[in-house]
């Protein structure tokens, strides 16, 4: 059969396509995608949780090997004034002396300039201005 537009495609057997099995497989086609998009989901969220994981091991063992390292040099600090001093309890007490002096510094320093800048800094990178 034809009409204005052209013959109509027949399905199987020759007979016109069924109209509920054309929504069947829309439906599966849809389902399938749906399933396939839920999965790229999950591997892209498990991938960037992935590297957040090893970002954050990077950062801990980092903090950690410059905690070891600070603490090796205030013991030589400590050491080394002791020997200069001739008592060790003295050169240990100017090490932390020298420890809290540099907190100290740093507490003025953040108090008067340091904070306004990181709070500016950090609101123009959440908008995007420069």
């Amino acid at each position: 059969m034809s009409s204005a537009k052209g013959p109509e495609p027949a399905g199987e057997g020759g007979m016109p396509p069924d109209p509920a099995e054309f929504l069947r497989d829309m439906a599966d086609a849809g389902l399938g995608y749906a399933r396939a998009e839920r999965d790229r989901v999950k591997i892209l969220v498990g991938e960037r949780g992935g590297r957040i994981a090893g970002g954050a091991v990077l950062v801990l063992v980092v903090i950690l090997l410059l905690a070891g390292l600070v603490l090796m040099v205030s013991v030589a600090w400590g050491l080394w004034l002791g020997q200069r001093l001739q008592d060790p309890v003295v050169g240990f007490l100017l090490a932390g002396a020298t420890y809290l002096a540099l907190v100290g510094f740093f507490y003025l320093f953040w108090r008067t300039v340091l904070r306004d800048r990181i709070t500016l800094f950090l609101l123009n990178a959440i908008h995007g201005e420069e």
